[in-house]
């Protein structure tokens, strides 16, 4: 059998080390990009406020004064503006501040958690970027958790420190570590990103992308509580003066002094889930889920209605997976290897280990052993498009007569056109809506790692194709151990990430990022590339602008588990798409699983419920529309006081009272976040009472003289109105009058 997929070669290689480098998935940010002089955003931000040492014997009355925060003009800020904190020493030689959180309106679990930021200068002056479990007034702090992403004390601009906090391991015993610029740079001279990169067991803090400083369950104090694994988290900025750490302020330090924030972003990390099958039991069977059964699948694309196909190989079929998780055979009869066409089990393929689909719902197949490519109709009918089975080569021409080598990967464009990774002739070809192939890329035949154009190009056994909206192909150049980009229109070809002849699995720029026989690529709308490093186990992540990250899984650990971020576990992952909602679908090889991972994005609301002004006994609705992944859930509260059973999108009150009247809000919320609403008042105006008459009393009396006047007077207009105008021959009647 020819098909030995090159990356089930090896064993997995663990991580050498490592710079942070952001998932692709941004849920939540503040670029303080509004007008200059105003506030931080309402609907992000809210203040501590007040002076009463918080706990660390601090000088500063926090207050949401503009002295104190305000958005300014920055030419050092990406976008030209920045929002300052800032630390005023008052006439009485008292000091003011600002202290901002996002308690109530945005919270996360998970994610990189990053800002940049400029900090003050001076004895005295305690700047800080943190986080506080959102369960603080519930179970109070240390219980809650803290995790302080950035501290530095005024006085040593050269050193900053990142710190945990939780019960048993806080204050002076909180678990700490601490980065010092190099060269004797200030961290008052420049911007640099501070960030906390959190995932289950684990939480990275860096500098510039740099890790100094790791806490793990393990690491915590024997007896102690880990608080930080799912559990909600709000962001604090603030700028203190004084306190029990670094000191009061002396003479030498001079105010106005400045925190400058950039920008604060929250990234997702991947959730892994099983899909389809059962790992580590191999099988045909269809179903729904678990009950379903693959055999070694190795490639899956998804169409535009979240339709899954995968190449099952070892089973010779091609499967169909609908979003609710149901599995049948598309085409090919399972244990039954051969080359026929027809429809449905009537179909034959040999160890299909690529599959593509288009807009009109046609699957295109690379099937290896047969060294042919074959198009499946929506109804199942099975032909082949090029190729000749059973014959190998590297002819070009059209249909029957070009030949291939071991063809894996394949991907089609909009105008009809494939692109196959050739595997074993090293090249990369194009197939016509009509069957034409040619060469874009490569030699067939000869293997290696030059960039260049069109046949002066080389690869080592390429595996994985992906086509972005510009028409650029990215390729898995899996014995390359490299990530290599096409341009279609020129045949073109660069090196995007990795390294020619270096396994490994680190992350960080392109250029020094490491990679493990990757078998397959995908892009999203965004160009983030996603890719299948298949002997690291794990999913990595490129971003346009070149930075590799490991989204999922743990280089060197192969296993079955879901999870999030490197708590999940693959063996041998070897395909790999993304669907239009970013959702991205794996084919976990050798656990015969298809796994889903999806970016969680925190609630976002974007349009909120109004204000209205009704009277007693009307009928409300307040409506709120947001967004989020997972579906977000919904609670209603009234004047801050949740409302029993109110838990959906729309919020229907009938027969208002008085007592109805007040403010609303809702809280949206997933595993990502939590976003409380603008308030909505209802205004409840009391109904209008109807003039009582004069005198009072029920029936009964005579009748007023008044009324007995406007009786006859009605009386003799109406008989007035009535009465017809005599006509020659018409009888002079008059209308029945009062």
């Amino acid at each position: 059998m020819k098909f030995v997929p090159f990356f089930l070669l090896g064993s997995g290689l663990a991580a050498t080390g490592h710079l942070a480098a952001a998932p692709p998935a941004l849920i939540w940010s503040d670029e303080f990009n509004q007008p200059v002089g105003t506030g931080p955003d309402p609907t992000k931000w809210n203040y501590d406020l007040g002076g009463s040492g918080w706990g660390n014997q601090e000088l500063e009355v926090y207050t949401d004064a503009r002295e104190n925060s305000a958005v300014v003009a920055d030419p050092d800020a990406t976008d030209g503006k920045a929002l300052a904190i800032i630390a005023v020493r008052t006439a009485a030689g008292g000091y003011t501040s600002a202290r901002l959180k996002t308690q109530g309106l945005f919270t996360t679990a998970y994610g990189r958690i990053e800002a940049r930021l400029k900090l003050p200068i001076g004895d005295g002056l305690w700047p800080a970027f943190w986080m506080l479990g959102d369960n603080i007034g519930a179970v109070g702090w240390p219980a809650c958790g803290e995790i302080d992403i950035m501290e530095n004390l005024g006085q040593d601009p050269t050193r900053v420190y990142g710190t945990l906090h939780g019960p048993g391991y806080s204050g002076a015993q909180g678990l700490q570590g601490a980065y010092t610029l190099p060269n004797g740079q200030l961290f008052s001279d420049d911007y640099h990103v501070f960030a906390v990169d959190w995932s289950p067991d684990l939480i990275e803090w860096s500098v510039d992308g740099h890790v100094y400083f790791t806490c793990t369950l393990a690491t915590i104090p024997p007896g102690t509580r880990w608080v930080f694994n799912g559990a909600p988290f709000f962001l604090l900025l603030n700028l203190a003066v004084g306190g029990s750490w670094p000191g009061n302020p002396d003479a030498t330090t001079a105010f106005p002094q400045t925190l400058y924030v950039d920008y604060v972003r929250v990234y997702a990390l991947l959730t892994v889930s099983t899909l389809a099958g059962q790992a580590g039991t191999s099988g045909s069977a269809n179903g729904t889920g678990s009950a379903a059964q693959f055999n070694h699948p190795c490639d899956v694309a998804v169409d535009s209605a979240g339709n899954v196909y995968v190449a099952d190989t070892n089973n010779h079929t091609v499967r169909k997976i609908t979003p609710a998780g149901v599995v049948t055979t598309l085409a090919g009869k399972a244990g039954s290897s051969g080359s026929a066409d027809g429809t449905g089990t009537a179909a034959q393929f040999n160890h299909p280990s690529g599959v593509a689909v288009d807009s009109a719902g046609s699957v295109y197949v690379s099937d290896t052993d047969n060294d042919t490519i074959r198009v499946i109709t929506s109804a199942g009918m099975v032909t082949t498009l090029a190729g000749q089975a059973g014959t190998s080569g590297s002819a070009d021409g059209p249909r029957t007569a070009a030949r291939f080598n071991g063809p894996s990967g394949i991907v089609t464009d909009t105008a009809g056109n494939l692109y196959v990774a050739d595997t074993l002739n090293h090249t990369i070809r194009k197939v016509t809506s009509s069957g034409v192939v040619s060469t874009i890329a490569g030699m067939a035949g000869v293997s290696g790692t030059a960039d260049g154009t069109g046949t002066a190009a080389r690869f080592y056994g390429p595996q994985g194709l992906t086509l972005d909206g510009a028409g650029n192909l990215y390729v898995t150049d899996t014995n390359n151990d490299t990530i290599r980009k096409v341009v279609t229109s020129t045949s073109a070809v660069t090196t995007v990430a990795g390294l020619a002849g270096s396994i490994g699995s680190d992350d960080g720029p392109a250029s020094q990022a490491l990679f493990y026989y990757p078998s397959s690529v995908a892009v999203d709308d965004a160009g983030n590339l996603y890719v299948a490093d298949t002997d690291n186990h794990t999913l990595r992540g490129i971003t346009p602008s070149g930075v590799v990250s490991t989204i999922a899984g743990m280089a060197g650990s192969s296993g079955i588990a879901d999870g999030v971020g490197v708590a999940a576990r693959f063996n041998f992952p070897t395909g790999i798409a993304v669907d239009n909602t970013g959702n991205i679908y794996v084919a976990d090889t050798n656990n015969h699983t298809i796994r889903l991972g999806i970016f969680p994005a925190a609630p976002l609301i974007t349009t909120q419920p109004q204000s209205q002004t009704v009277t007693v006994g009307a009928n409300v609705q307040f409506s709120v529309t947001a967004s989020g992944k997972p579906a977000p859930s919904y609670q209603w509260y009234l004047n801050g006081t949740a409302l029993s059973g109110a838990t959906g999108a729309r919020l229907s009150l009938a027969n208002v009272q008085t007592t109805d009247a007040g403010s609303y809000t809702v809280t949206v919320i997933n595993n990502s976040g939590t976003v409380t609403s603008s308030v909505a008042t209802l205004t409840v105006n009391s109904a209008p009472v109807p003039p009582s008459s004069s005198g009072g009393g029920g029936g009964g009396g005579a009748m007023e003289g008044w009324f007995v006047m406007a009786l006859a007077f009605l009386a003799l207009v109406r008989a007035r109105r009535f009465r017809p105008v005599p006509l020659p021959g018409r009888p002079n009647f008059r209308c029945l009058s009062i």
